[in-house]
């Protein structure tokens, strides 16, 4: 039944809403049978892709109070709690990666927590401990390069620019945003020249 549930939430053939409605009557009959954390994970997953959040809370919250070791159901809740209640989003967040030390995208979400809380120190380290994870994922580069930025450490920043850009030079945003950090420290001719390289990705988009 779960395993139903999985083919109806990734069809592309038939239209979305009744896809991830039958989907979720899959996972409602499963746990009907087995009442378990990835069970209710997948059923949370489903009704935030139907904007159903009060419920998808309600399914990480409790697959949590059944395993409080699942971080996949931790890493979903803390992404809905990230406008809401971002210090228990961080605190989700740090239980996640906790449990799973190369939670890639729960360090990653957690870095970004932090920096706009202005603890930049500890968004450095989760942002570093992506790259150990996955050193060319590029927007772990990205968002290092631009928290370096943010702390004035220049040469890190535009090394972790040009790295971020080199994994994806036709991802017009990243362009974007060295360009905007090399105008913002004098170097306004190649900040140009990157500008205008965006503008060209984008208009043959």
């Amino acid at each position: 039944m779960a395993l139903l549930g999985g083919l109806w939430a990734h069809r592309t053939d038939r239209d979305r809403d009744f896809s991830l409605q039958t989907a979720k009557q899959w996972y409602v009959k499963a746990l009907e049978r087995k009442r378990i954390a990835p069970f209710l994970t997948l059923l949370g997953a489903v009704c935030v892709r139907l904007d159903q959040i009060s419920e998808a809370k309600a399914a990480f919250e409790e697959a949590i109070a059944i395993d409080p070791n699942y971080d996949e159901a931790i890493y979903n809740l803390a992404v809905l709690e990230e406008k809401n209640d971002p210090l228990r989003c961080i605190a989700l967040l740090t239980r996640a990666v906790e449990i799973d030390p190369d939670y890639l995208i729960a360090h990653q979400m957690l870095g970004r927590m932090l920096q706009k809380q202005g603890n930049l120190k500890d968004a450095e380290f989760h942002f570093r401990r992506c790259l150990k994870i996955d050193p060319d994922e590029y927007w772990s580069n990205l968002f290092l390069a631009n928290l370096l930025g943010v702390m004035g450490r220049n040469e890190e920043a535009e090394k972790a620019y040009r790295h971020a850009i080199e994994l994806e030079p036709e991802l017009e945003g990243g362009l974007r945003f060295f360009a905007n950090f090399l105008n913002s420290i004098g170097k306004n001719t190649k900040g140009s020249a990157l500008r205008s390289k965006a503008i060209l990705i984008s208009a043959h988009n």
